[in-house]
């Protein structure tokens, strides 16, 4: 018959600085891989996509809330054309923020350029786009009027 081995079992060798900069090496890949595919998903589940803002209709998330009536859907800032809340400093104006970011933040609304521009055929104000967006087919200006928030802004 065949010759028996015997497992040994390895001596731990005390760490090198050669090893010890190879598994700080391979910790900080994993770390920056991780960073890189958790970026990608943010910005896929969060609408990082950027809408055209000369587009008819602008479709996306709300990512962030400006004030009682101005929201940034995919990219581009947007001021509600059916709705003018008070501005931040003003009596209300925090309520008409909190009660925007309440209604729509994070969720999918689809914006429909230069409806309600107070002035026909201009589409912005203040670097913003004037549209009318809908959550659920619901105007954000109607949901703001139904939670009873005072309209008073410039």
């Amino acid at each position: 018959m065949g010759t028996v081995h015997k497992f040994r079992r390895k001596k731990k060798r005390a760490p090198t600085k050669r090893n010890e900069r190879q598994r700080a090496l391979r910790r900080s890949i994993a770390t920056g891989a991780f960073l890189l595919l958790y970026a990608f998903a943010s910005i896929k589940f969060f609408g990082g996509e950027k809408a055209d803002p000369n587009a008819e209709i602008i479709e996306g998330r709300v990512t962030r809330i400006v004030d009682g009536d101005s929201i940034v859907v995919s990219g581009v800032e947007i001021r509600l054309g059916d709705f003018s809340a008070p501005e931040w400093n003003e009596p209300g104006g925090r309520e008409a923020t909190r009660a925007l970011k309440s209604i729509a933040s994070g969720k999918r609304v689809i914006c429909k350029r230069c409806e309600g521009a107070r002035v026909p055929g201009r589409c912005t104000s203040y670097d913003r786009v004037i549209a009318t967006c809908r959550l659920h087919g619901k105007r954000l200006g109607d949901m703001m009027r139904d939670q009873g928030i005072l309209e008073g802004g410039r």
